[in-house]
């Protein structure tokens, strides 16, 4: 931080680090969080559940279910969404077929309601598509009750009933974020005009709109 103090005015864009919820045995081996498992490359197994259906628990659950992604692969997407030559059937559709994921992929959240409503409008229906199609299982109104060498264990509802273990070789922690920001209190203690922008300001609803914005703004005022 005292390289910073020469500055008139800092910018912290700093960023988000991965919530870990307190559940107990968390720490097992079995659990990683989304950043090890997409940004470090950590291996998951043939099972996996994945905590949280948020929009990065929806897109993490796709990453687990394709060695590579179809976007990637003009002839896979079209297979898997039915599309091909107009000159070859009419209107240019098929039948989808989609083929098998290697992986048994779970995905749970706490709330009631359906999983992906929260996504967005005009690409939310796609990712719903692409999980009810590669078999993913969805559980809602899940309660974590702890993670050992038996899995997941999982109870129901405010009763917490129907208790279940998922036999699971790897858990994905996609609970949400929490703002990166250790130097804002420091720098301002010491006179230094400081502006926190983007994720490091509010990680809740991680929205990359209100960071730029916020980068803007900044920039225009400064």
């Amino acid at each position: 931080m005292d390289v910073l103090k020469k500055f008139d005015e800092v910018v912290v864009a700093t960023g988000v680090t991965p919530r870990i919820p307190a559940i107990p045995g968390i720490d097992h081996p079995s659990v990683m969080s989304y950043a090890a498992c997409v940004a470090e490359g950590r291996p998951a197994g043939k099972r996996v559940a994945v905590i949280g259906a948020g929009g990065i628990g929806v897109d993490v659950a796709e990453f687990l279910l394709n060695a590579t992604s179809p976007t990637l692969d003009l002839a896979q997407w079209q297979q898997e969404w039915g599309v091909t030559d107009p000159s070859r059937s009419p209107g240019g559709l098929t039948r989808p077929f989609v083929e098998p994921s290697s992986r048994e992929v779970y995905l749970l959240q706490r709330k009631d309601s359906g999983i992906g409503r929260g996504l967005g409008k005009t690409t939310g229906w796609v990712h719903r598509a692409a999980l009810k199609a590669k078999g993913v299982q969805q559980l809602t109104g899940v309660n974590y009750e702890r993670i050992d060498d038996d899995g997941l264990h999982l109870t129901f509802g405010e009763e917490r009933s129907g208790a279940r273990v998922l036999d699971v070789d790897t858990i994905v922690v996609c609970a949400g974020q929490e703002s990166v920001d250790v130097l804002s209190h420091g720098l301002r203690a010491e006179g230094v005009t400081t502006h926190v922008i983007g994720g490091a300001d509010v990680a809740v609803e991680l929205d990359a709109k209100r960071a730029i914005r916020q980068g803007t703004e900044v920039a225009a005022a400064i």
